[in-house]
């Protein structure tokens, strides 16, 4: 028994230029300072400024007050 609404495997490529006729520029984006973000150093548990950064760009933190890892808030874009 067969049923056309079934999924069977096969997915269809969206042709190129057809992708391109889809609005990719996002407001949000660009208003906010999402490629190149600065990370509050203030825990989000205890809200002490005594904390490590986990990662190079500083979106991972360890406090050192309450010995919590947590992921840091993006600051907001200074206009």
């Amino acid at each position: 028994m067969s049923n056309p609404n079934t999924f069977n495997g096969d997915l269809k490529q969206t042709e190129i230029g057809i992708a391109y006729l889809y609005q990719t520029y996002s407001p949000y984006v660009y208003s906010t300072n999402i490629f190149n973000p600065e990370y509050s150093v203030m825990c989000i548990f205890c809200s002490s400024n005594d904390t490590t950064s986990l990662t190079a760009d500083g979106s991972f933190k360890n406090c050192k007050t309450c010995k919590k890892h947590f992921r840091a808030k993006i600051l907001e874009k200074q206009k």
